[in-house]
């Protein structure tokens, strides 16, 4: 079958999981909208569905269902949908301050919002808006789930953090894809190594706490040796690059 204009703009089928590499989150609304969710690594989202009309979530049945994407699965209607339910959920990504981005409720489909030194990946999964949740109304459960990760700036480019519930799932002691467990992400004034990435757990590290780490082997590809007076965490020496420190 020949291929039609509108092609290249759908989506996939709503995905069950979330994508390899990314962290899954589910929580329950309550207490009202805008709400922001902290995700990690100084990245939140404010889950916004705007129209201006308070009186209409106040003159609205409590049950009602404003989005979902269940209903993205169904064909379009116009006639079936009143005014509540064209809203346009959105969610609004931060990174430690400012906003920095509008991105659209669509199940299925990434987004990806850079700052000046990191990056977040976000995918909608499902989720249910109800008019309740609209002003806050108890009894009328609203949900929502998404899939994210982020990347952090290293060497010109973005590396990206593995979730760590993924990450447990494929090897404990080697990122997806190979190349170093750790990595520097942080040098002092002059050159020395102070902070330190875990590419599969996300976790970050002062130089301090990367060798009490050494020392009681959780790390057993770096080894701790005296440079310059002081203690500095190193890889072992080998022929493979997959522990280099850089």
């Amino acid at each position: 079958m020949p291929s039609i204009a509108i092609e290249s703009h759908l989506v996939d089928d709503l995905p069950a999981t979330a994508p390899v590499g990314f962290a899954r989150v589910r929580v329950s609304l309550a207490g009202g909208l805008p709400r922001e969710l902290a995700l990690g690594d100084g990245w939140s989202v404010i889950l916004q569905v705007p129209t201006g009309v308070a009186t209409t979530w106040l003159d609205s049945d409590a049950a009602a269902i404003v989005s979902a994407s269940e209903l993205e699965r169904v064909p379009y209607r116009e006639e079936a949908l009143d005014a509540a339910a064209r809203c346009a959920p959105r969610l609004v990504a931060r990174h430690g301050g400012a906003p920095l981005a509008a991105i659209p409720l669509v199940a299925g489909v990434t987004t990806r919002v850079r700052d000046s030194a990191a990056l977040l990946e976000v995918v909608p999964l499902a989720w249910e808006l109800r008019a309740g949740a609209m002003r806050g109304a108890a009894g009328h459960p609203a949900h929502l789930e998404l899939a994210w990760r982020s990347h952090v700036a290293l060497g010109g480019g973005m590396l990206p953090v593995v979730a760590a519930s993924d990450a447990a799932a494929r090897h404990p002691s080697r990122p997806p894809g190979g190349g170093p467990r750790v990595v520097v992400v942080r040098e002092d004034d002059q050159g020395r190594n102070i902070e330190f990435l875990d590419t599969v757990t996300g976790r970050r590290m002062t130089v301090d706490e990367f060798i009490k780490a050494i020392r009681d082997q959780k790390y057993p590809d770096y080894v701790v040796r005296m440079m310059h007076g002081r203690p500095t965490p190193v890889s072992r020496g080998n022929e493979t690059k997959d522990d280099n420190l850089g």
